[in-house]
């Protein structure tokens, strides 16, 4: 997946939900810290970004994320890739510092565009956790 493509799926699933912030957990969450040029192959080879709402206590919205851009939907046959929706408990990490892991998240905003998937225009942000730590393997 390259980065252009998170974007994609965060404007869509965030149209979809009418939320304007979400969490990408999972893999392709690295695209978040480093450029796809910069990462090893096996880093960007999944087709899928695990998306959670904020504010999704009952799993609703993640299942709305998962069936308009989830495997198999219509958007993922339409572009080839997809983003299923979580919950936030999905997001298993060690707390960090006083306020917990949320602190270590970092923003990418994707600018309002017009989305010829669901012809509407949207503005969103996706949060994922940092990694400075982690340094990728140069590509071979």
């Amino acid at each position: 997946m390259r980065r252009e493509h998170l974007a994609h799926l965060l404007r869509a699933a965030s149209r979809v939900i009418d939320r304007r912030d979400l969490l990408v957990i999972g893999s392709q969450a690295v695209l978040g810290t480093w450029d796809e040029d910069a990462l090893p192959e096996p880093a960007v080879l999944s087709m899928e970004a695990d998306r959670a709402a904020f504010d999704d206590p009952d799993g609703q919205l993640a299942d709305r994320i998962s069936g308009a851009t989830g495997e198999l939907s219509t958007f993922d046959q339409s572009f080839g890739y997809h983003a299923d929706g979580v919950g936030l408990e999905t997001a298993v990490v060690p707390a960090v510092g006083a306020t917990g892991w949320s602190s270590s998240t970092r923003r990418m905003r994707s600018p309002a565009v017009g989305c010829a998937w669901s012809r509407t225009t949207a503005s969103s942000r996706s949060w994922w956790r940092d990694a400075p730590r982690i340094a990728p393997s140069p590509r071979r």
